[in-house]
């Protein structure tokens, strides 16, 4: 009896002819020896049957998006097709073919163009990986703009929930490399891209979207790592690379290569989805915690591609990239590598051009956006803080509010050093400020921090306490 008529197939939804799908379920029933086993002609077949059966997925997935078909109904193909892809896809079946089956095979491992990664299963609401699912590949990309909308999203939420801040433990999750591999080739479109980079979607703290929420179309707004928080795919990217050091090398890889590839859209994505997303301090960090080649390579590939915008490059000079530029010239110099020399010329070039127009209070004000402090020039001259005294009251205060957003949420012991001496030389040429102290409450924190682990931020902490005390006075020594 035709296994196909025996049982109800996994593939009625494809209406595939009776013939492909008898040879697909007959080839799913097999056990993986049996399938090693099987002979050129039988294996030449599978792989031409599952070419138009792929082919004929998308197809459908495609048509049901536009006439609001749920998606759902082809969980089970979906499922059948990835499990027979899988199978064709490891060597003993590879080995098997005739010329005609291997330039197939090799089209289902190599193809680049945007089917070969989408990842169908996210798409139809399959929790199993199917980014090895082929398709078409994109040709118009604006006849497939209603498509790429409906994607994006899905896309930004599958990242999130794999990349966000607290899931960074989750590097063995199946899902995880199949939706970066899913990411690239979807951001190979510029169209993709854009769409890509300004899909909001609303999440509560622990990562699961809001459906509510999404379906108000709330407007945009930076990432927050507590509470409810809205997430484009640049910011869902973005947090991965927190903590680089303690991720597996190819998963941050990835990352980056996605990036590399927004980054050459910047021109029209404009600098903020970047900036959102912190991105120009969390490519410092993996310049500065990454040794391998690679890694540091492409991270200088996205930094260059970023200079372009004027905001960005601000961005990294606040960041510390110009900094790490200058002071590790004989690490960059160590790789033979022409194209990362060049990258890193353009970049001191175009950083240094930029820093000639700001000027010294821009600088620190640059940083301190960032959040990413360092012992620069600045923050040790008296003369700075007594020429700028009167600036510091601008926009309510946003200086001086801004450090004590860092002293009461850092937990780096540098940043709480430097936080604490630029609060102390605000009271010193501006005692008002005691007050706007005052109602940040910053007091008991840095009471807290009298017993921290580092001594250098204890005796910060005291000196910022008494300056407190003695802000009445404006003959204050600087403390530098």
């Amino acid at each position: 009896m035709d296994i196909g008529l025996a049982v109800r197939s996994p593939l009625d939804a494809l209406d595939l002819p009776s013939r492909d799908v008898s040879t697909l379920l007959r080839y799913l029933s097999l056990t993986r020896v049996q399938r090693a086993a099987l002979v050129q002609a039988e294996l030449v077949e599978v792989v031409a049957t599952a070419h138009r059966a792929t082919a004929r997925l998308v197809e459908r997935l495609k048509l049901a998006s536009t006439q609001g078909i749920k998606a759902e109904s082809f969980n089970r193909a979906v499922g059948a097709m990835q499990e027979i892809l899988e199978s064709l896809m490891e060597p003993a079946a590879g080995r098997a073919l005739d010329e005609t089956g291997r330039r197939r095979l090799e089209w289902f491992r190599q193809h680049d163009d945007w089917g070969r990664y989408v990842d169908l299963a996210l798409y139809a609401g399959v929790h199993r990986p199917a980014g090895i699912l082929l398709g078409n590949p994109l040709t118009d990309a604006e006849q497939e703009r209603p498509l790429l909308e409906q994607f994006a999203p899905v896309l930004v939420s599958s990242l999130w929930q794999r990349l966000g801040p607290f899931r960074t433990a989750h590097y063995a999750d199946p899902l995880l490399m199949d939706a970066l591999l899913s990411t690239t080739a979807f951001l190979r479109n510029s169209t993709a891209r854009i769409i890509f980079s300004t899909s909001n979607v609303f999440h509560e703290g622990d990562g699961e979207p809001n459906k509510a929420a999404e379906a108000a179309e709330m407007p945009s707004a930076p990432s927050s790592f507590f509470g409810k928080q809205h997430v484009h795919g640049i910011s869902a990217l973005s947090a991965y690379l927190e903590q680089p050091a303690a991720a597996p090398l190819e998963v941050i890889y990835q990352v980056l290569f996605s990036l590399w590839l927004l980054s050459f859209s910047v021109r029209e994505i404009g600098p903020e989805p970047f900036e959102s997303g912190r991105l120009p301090l969390r490519l410092n960090g993996v310049l500065r915690e990454l040794k391998a080649q690679k890694a540091v390579r492409l991270t200088l590939a996205v930094l260059r591609n970023l200079s372009e915008d004027a905001t960005l490059c601000r961005e990294m000079i606040g960041a510390g990239i110009a900094t790490y530029l200058g002071t590790n010239n004989a690490a960059l110099r160590r790789w033979n590598d022409e194209e990362l020399q060049l990258d890193v010329m353009h970049l001191r070039s175009r950083l240094a051009e930029e820093l000639s127009s700001m000027t010294s209070l821009e600088m620190y004000l640059e940083e301190l956006l960032v959040g990413s402090l360092d012992w620069t020039p600045a923050h040790r001259d008296a003369a700075f803080w007594e020429e700028n005294a009167n600036k510091f009251e601008a926009e309510n205060w946003k200086v001086l509010r801004r450090l004590c957003t860092l002293i009461r949420d850092s937990q780096d012991a540098h940043t709480l050093n430097i936080a604490m001496n630029d609060v102390c030389e605000i009271l010193r040429v501006q005692p008002r400020a005691r007050l706007i102290l005052e109602t940040e409450q910053i007091k008991p924190r840095l009471l807290e921090l009298l017993t921290h682990s580092s001594s250098d931020v204890k005796r910060r902490a005291l000196s910022c306490l008494q300056r407190l005390v003695l802000s009445g006075s404006r003959a204050i020594p600087s403390m530098n």
